[in-house]
């Protein structure tokens, strides 16, 4: 097998931010045909995009509970991963929820997206996906 010998990278830094609050509450972990109830994180450029990583920062009083990330295909959402926001309630002397996801090879072709999804209904979050378009 002939290795690669130019290796490709990204050839802008790109950021995409996107507020996940009135996502509907999907507890099914299975595939979902459309993107009927999840909310669009990030598109991919024109060459496609890899993804390093996804922030997801508390806006107000979160709720504990799974936040899910989907590949859209164009037909069928699959379940990439997902991540569990811890309740917290904001105040002058606690911080709201913070964490942040980190991938080494996720690439998003063109035609496909990444979106996501709460278990409970109103989370109150948004994500900032990171990485750069080919």
């Amino acid at each position: 097998m002939t290795a690669n010998t130019s290796p490709i990278f990204p050839v802008a830094p790109r950021s995409q931010a996107m507020a996940v609050v009135g996502s509907g509450a999907i507890a099914a972990r299975t595939s979902i045909t459309g993107t009927t109830g999840l909310t669009l994180c990030f598109t991919p450029g024109a060459n496609g995009s890899r993804i390093d990583t996804i922030r997801i920062n508390g806006t107000g009083a979160t709720l504990a509970g799974n936040l899910d990330f989907w590949v859209y295909n164009g037909t069928t959402s699959n379940l990439l991963t997902q991540t569990l926001i811890s309740a917290v309630t904001l105040s002058a002397t606690a911080a709201g929820f913070s964490t942040m996801l980190a991938f080494t090879d996720l690439v998003i072709p063109t035609g496909y997206a990444l979106y996501c999804s709460s278990e409970v209904a109103s989370q109150l979050v948004n994500t900032i996906v990171s990485g750069g378009d080919y």
